[in-house]
């Protein structure tokens, strides 16, 4: 039966063996439980976003593609999970610049598959309440990732740009600013134009992955 204090955790590996052997060890601590586990990019996504309550999510960098089809699984999670959950990143070789994106995806921790002995605490660490030295840079390096995207913006653009973000309607900015709706439709035309996007939610898209996209 399921204690009070159980870590939910879900796996997304393809490779049967190490899953196996994966859910098999984590299953033997006394605090942690496998609900669910997907083997490729589709159930993964799928997995992750309509899943039950769950934790913490492992995933494996590299399923089908190449190392980076974790990161674009952990983005489609991000946006399109309503519960919070925590990701921990698995891989078989250290990559400078799959970590960074693992950690601009949201990841929490990265962990090679070798030493797959660290997974519980870092899972138990994933959960510790509090601020975490890491999660703090790193929420700090996304924010400076989004305010590079946004510089070509004036501050007053800026301002309706988040307000955008916030998924707010036209007439709803026009109404919070004080201003006008045909100023806020003028200004979100140059936002639009600045950022080389066709609507506001391709403009949204686009600053929250400029990380990814400057790096392809």
């Amino acid at each position: 039966m399921r204690g009070k204090s159980m870590i939910r955790v879900g796996i997304i590996e393809d490779d049967e063996l190490f899953l196996g052997a994966l859910k098999g060890f984590l299953e033997r601590e006394p605090d942690i439980e496998v609900v669910g586990q997907a083997n490729d990019i589709q159930t993964g996504v799928a997995f992750g976003t309509k899943s039950g309550p769950m934790d913490v999510l492992l995933i494996d960098c590299c399923l089908e593609h190449s190392a980076y089809d974790g990161v674009h699984i952990a983005r489609c999670i991000q946006e399109g999970r309503k519960d919070p959950i925590k990701m921990i990143f698995l891989t078989s070789i250290e990559d400078q610049e799959v970590i960074l994106q693992a950690y601009a995806a949201g990841a929490s921790q990265y962990v090679l598959k070798s030493r797959f002995q660290e997974l519980p605490f870092m899972i138990r660490k994933a959960m510790q309440n509090g601020t975490d030295p890491m999660n703090t840079l790193l929420e700090e390096y996304r924010r400076l990732a989004q305010e590079q995207a946004l510089s070509p913006l004036t501050s007053a653009e800026r301002e309706i740009f988040h307000h955008l973000q916030e998924g707010r309607s036209r007439s709803d900015i026009a109404e919070h600013l004080g201003k006008s709706e045909e100023t806020i439709k003028s200004q979100i035309k140059a936002i639009l134009r600045k950022l080389g996007s066709s609507s506001a939610k391709e403009a949204v898209e686009k600053v929250r992955n400029h990380y990814f996209i400057s790096h392809k």
